[in-house]
C-alpha cells in the first residue's frame, strides 16, 4: 500500500474511535420510576442527564443490572425440615392420602391435613389452589402445589423451601 492510502485508513480509524469514545448517553427515569439509559433522547418533558459513554462505563454499578434474588443458603445454613410447612388436602377414603401422610411424617415436615370431604371452607380453599385439576392428595409446600404422591417432586420442593 502506498503512504497516502495508509494515512487515510489510519485517519478514518482515529475518527471512528473518537466518535465511539465521545458517544452520548441520556439518563432519565420513566413514568414508573425505572432508570433508563439510552443513546436516544428521552420523550419531551422528561428531566434527563446527558453523559459521555466512557463516564457511564466507569460509574456503572453492577447492582443496577442484576436481579435482587437472595443468594441460596449453603447446606449448613438451611432451615430444618421441620420448619417447612406442608398442607395436605385429603379424604378419609383415599389410600394414596394415607401413604402420603406416612411419607411426609417420615420426612419430618410440619404437616397440616385438611379433609376436603368434611370441611367445606378448606374444600373451597383447595379448589382455589387447583382449579379444575381436583385430585387428592394435593400438597401445598409453602406455595408449591403438587397433586399426588411423587417423592422426587416433594423432596425437591422441600429442599427449595429449606434454602430460602
Amino acid at each position: 500500500m502506498n503512504t497516502l492510502v495508509k494515512s487515510t485508513v489510519v485517519g478514518l480509524l482515529v475518527v471512528l474511535c473518537c466518535g465511539v469514545a465521545t458517544a452520548q448517553i441520556y439518563k432519565w427515569r420513566d413514568k414508573d420510576g425505572n432508570l433508563v439509559m439510552s443513546s436516544t433522547p428521552p420523550p419531551p418533558g422528561v428531566k434527563w442527564e446527558k453523559r459521555k459513554l466512557e463516564e457511564v462505563r466507569e460509574t456503572a454499578k453492577p447492582a443496577e443490572t442484576t436481579t435482587a434474588k437472595p443468594a441460596p443458603r449453603t447446606s449448613a445454613e438451611k432451615r430444618p425440615v421441620s420448619d417447612v410447612k406442608v398442607i395436605m388436602y385429603m379424604t378419609d377414603w383415599c389410600p394414596v392420602c394415607k401413604r402420603a401422610r406416612e411419607y411426609l411424617n417420615g420426612l419430618g415436615v410440619n404437616l397440616v391435613e385438611y379433609n376436603v370431604d368434611t370441611d367445606r371452607q378448606k374444600e373451597q380453599e383447595w379448589i382455589r389452589k387447583v382449579g379444575n385439576k381436583r385430585g387428592v392428595p394435593t400438597l401445598d409446600i409453602e406455595g408449591i402445589i403438587i397433586q399426588g404422591l411423587y417423592g422426587a417432586k416433594i423432596q425437591e420442593a422441600i429442599e427449595e423451601k429449606r434454602a430460602l
